[in-house]
C-alpha cells in the first residue's frame, strides 16, 4: 500500500536522519534503530552484516572509527506502508570521502521501519553498491567509479 504523505515525510525524514548521523560517524545513528533483537544492517561492503543489538552496536563503532566518511544522494525514494510498518526503496549515490580524495558510485537502500512510540524506527537496512572497493575483478559486484550523472546499475 503506498503511503498516505504525511507517513511518506516522516519515513524520508528517517533515512535523511541516518544519513546525516552515518555522514557525521555520530554514534547516536544506534538510536535511530528499533531497541530490541530483531534488527539486521546489511551493508554494501564485503563483511558488513549486523544482526541484533551486539552486531548492530559493533557495526556502528567501527563505522564512527573508520577513516573514510560516506555521503548520499537520493534521485528517487518510494514508500510503502501498512499500519505501523513501513518500507522503502532510495535509488542514488553514495561518495566515499577519503584523505586522498573522493570516490562516488550508484547505491541503492531498501529498509524496514516500525513506528515506535510515534517514531519510525529501522528494523532492517539493506544497501548495495556497484563498484565498491569491495568488488570481485570479474565484475560481479561493480564496474569501478561512477561519470558525472552516471547512476545505472547495467
Amino acid at each position: 500500500m503506498q503511503a498516505d504523505e504525511d507517513t511518506r515525510s516522516q519515513v524520508i525524514a528517517a533515512l535523511a536522519r541516518l544519513c546525516a548521523l552515518a555522514t557525521a560517524q555520530d554514534p547516536a545513528l544506534r538510536s535511530e534503530f528499533a531497541g530490541d533483537a530483531d534488527v539486521l544492517v546489511l551493508g554494501s561492503e564485503a563483511g558488513e552484516l549486523a544482526e541484533g543489538q551486539e552486531g548492530l552496536d559493533a557495526f556502528v563503532r567501527g563505522l564512527s572509527r573508520s577513516a573514510t566518511r560516506y555521503s548520499w544522494r537520493w534521485r528517487r525514494q518510494a514508500v510503502s506502508c501498512a499500519g505501523d510498518i513501513a518500507w522503502l526503496y532510495a535509488d542514488g549515490e553514495v561518495t566515499a570521502h577519503e584523505v586522498s580524495g573522493e570516490e562516488r558510485r550508484p547505491y541503492r537502500l531498501t529498509g524496514v521501519l516500525e513506528r515506535i512510540e510515534g517514531s519510525w524506527l529501522w528494523r532492517q537496512f539493506h544497501g548495495s553498491s556497484r563498484g565498491s572497493p569491495n568488488s570481485r575483478a570479474d565484475g560481479v559486484g561493480g564496474e569501478g567509479l561512477l561519470r558525472d550523472g552516471d547512476v545505472s546499475w547495467r
